[in-house]
């Protein structure tokens, strides 16, 4: 799981876009699924998918 974690903060880390995002993952053997409510991917290594929630951090 933490190699995945560690593509997907790489992923964002160099994009500049959402589709160069998704298209980082794909190039890495991953696959997107975007439609509907939740963002999954299947990484090429691990069985299952994984949804891909984010968490907004708040500085007071």
């Amino acid at each position: 799981m933490q190699r995945i974690i560690n593509d997907i903060d790489y992923a964002i880390k160099e994009a500049k876009t959402y589709e160069e995002f998704k298209f980082r993952l794909y190039s890495k053997g991953y696959e997107i699924n975007d439609r509907g409510q939740h963002f999954t991917v299947k990484a090429p290594y691990f069985s299952r998918r994984v949804r891909l929630v984010r968490k907004i951090s708040c500085r007071i």
